[in-house]
């Protein structure tokens, strides 16, 4: 069963399997502002609870450097550990350099395979 958190303009966010999951929409520019936002909404539905994440980055997606930096730091409250889902080759290379540059505080994996991804969110 499904719980949605929040369905905006520019992302999709719920909780599933005891794993909170967020979609990136297409042709969006995530900036600042919009990552706080996510982030409170995500915090809210959680009430209290920490979760494994799983994220799906779309290929026409842009989130800003400061976005960025906020995802990685005070954007890993109430997640245990961070799967990031993409099939875009570009995209591939860009979560990557996150993970190296912005150093997430909480332990987080490139995927291209959801299966794969969610086996790696369930162990302990």
């Amino acid at each position: 069963m499904e719980q949605i958190i929040e369905d905006i303009d520019k992302f999709k966010s719920w909780i599933e399997d005891d794993i909170v999951f967020c979609i990136y929409k297409k042709d969006c520019i995530i900036t600042f502002e919009d990552a706080k936002k996510m982030v409170q909404a995500r915090l809210k539905a959680q009430k209290g609870a920490s979760y494994p994440g799983l994220a799906y980055v779309a290929e026409r997606v842009t989130i800003t450097p400061d976005a960025r930096k906020y995802f990685a730091n005070e954007g890993y409250e109430g997640v245990t550990k961070v799967a990031l889902i993409t099939l875009s080759p570009l995209k591939v290379i860009i979560a990557n350099i996150f993970i190296k540059i912005d150093k997430p505080l909480k332990p987080t994996r490139l995927f291209t395979n959801k299966e794969e991804a969610v086996r790696w969110l369930k162990k302990l």
